[in-house]
């Protein structure tokens, strides 16, 4: 009895660990790809991020369940391949980004093979995955409100002009300056939450059981053919993609075997630190009734382009770095 207490014990806190580290990264994951980005359906279907207290609460519960499971694509991976590396992380950042334009909706087959890396490469691995789940959660483990500041003043900057880009052919309503005020702190709110939920409750491990793995793709696969039928060779670029990452991070196992990537973030942030996140959303308060005013606004292109071009070079890279290595180490022994 004692043995089983003790194993229980063990078992309930690793699980909570999990799930916070899942659903935390969720939210932080949800707002970057979502909310941060302003998707074109941002002044449509997401009014309730600017409705009642009500609606904006149960708009975030559900897109948040949606989101652990493309989440899970980059977590389960992440720690059942050791990803440490750049190159390993950045592969599991595509599993997600393909997961997310991929299972419930068709943007990743509209044009391929274009749609192959915007904007599940390009903007969901480069700004979410690396930006947002990375670079933001090593700023805050800093503790140096300068640095905090310093970056999510200038995220703010980004998110005031980029805020714009969906007017260009006028099919979508601008949110007024009101409107952007309340979404931006609303979505911020999100993420914050998000990033206490991970770095405070999520621990440096995640050891997810087979039970949980074959959970999720369980879920996956039956939405992407729910939502997908009838199928047509187009929405087999999912599986084909996916397949190939999967094959080259399990090589990678040959090259990384130690670590993974949750365990690089030890410490904890500070909570005076995590109020400073605000700034961002007051940035972009403070800047977007100018591009209002002006109707001045921002060609996506801009910013797409270069981000198609550094993810295009950036995966394909990673793939041959990891076959090229593996290959070298089969030779020599």
């Amino acid at each position: 009895m004692q043995v089983q207490h003790h194993v229980i014990n063990r078992t309930l806190p690793n699980t909570f660990n999990r799930m916070a580290m899942l659903f935390g990264s969720a939210l932080v994951l949800l707002f970057y790809s979502e909310l941060f980005f302003l998707n074109v359906a941002a002044a449509n279907e997401e009014r309730p991020l600017i409705a009642e207290l009500g609606d904006f609460l149960a708009f975030a519960v559900e897109m948040t369940l949606w989101y652990t499971i493309f989440t899970a694509w980059f977590t389960l991976s992440v720690a059942q391949f050791k990803a440490s590396s750049f190159r390993s992380v950045f592969l599991a950042g595509c599993l997600f980004g393909w997961a997310t334009e991929g299972i419930l909706v068709p943007e990743m087959y509209s044009s391929l093979p274009g749609s192959l890396i915007w904007p599940s490469v390009g903007w969901h691995v480069l700004v979410v995955i690396l930006l947002g789940w990375w670079l933001v959660r090593r700023v805050l483990l800093m503790n140096r409100a300068s640095l905090t500041a310093l970056l999510a003043v200038g995220l703010g900057l980004f998110w005031g002009i980029w805020a714009t880009w969906f007017w260009v052919d006028g099919t979508y309503d601008r949110l007024s300056p009101t409107q952007f005020g309340l979404f931006s702190f609303r979505a911020t709110l999100l993420c914050t939450l998000g990033y206490v939920l991970i770095d405070r409750y999520g621990g440096t491990t995640y050891q997810p059981s087979r039970l949980e793995i074959w959970f999720f793709v369980a879920v996956s696969v039956l939405l992407w053919a729910l939502m997908m039928y009838p199928l047509t060779p187009l929405q087999l670029a999912l599986p084909v993609v996916a397949g190939i990452v999967l094959h080259a991070l399990s090589r990678n196992r040959l090259l990384e075997n130690g670590a993974d990537l949750f365990s690089h973030f030890s410490g904890q942030t500070a909570l005076w630190n995590y109020p400073l996140l605000f700034l961002m959303p007051a940035t972009a308060s403070l800047t977007y009734p100018i591009y209002f005013a002006l109707d001045i606004h921002l060609p996506p292109a801009i910013v797409a382009i270069p981000l198609i071009i550094v993810g295009t070079i950036v995966l394909i890279t990673s793939l041959v770095q990891i076959y090229w290595r593996v290959w070298r180490l089969r030779t020599r022994n």
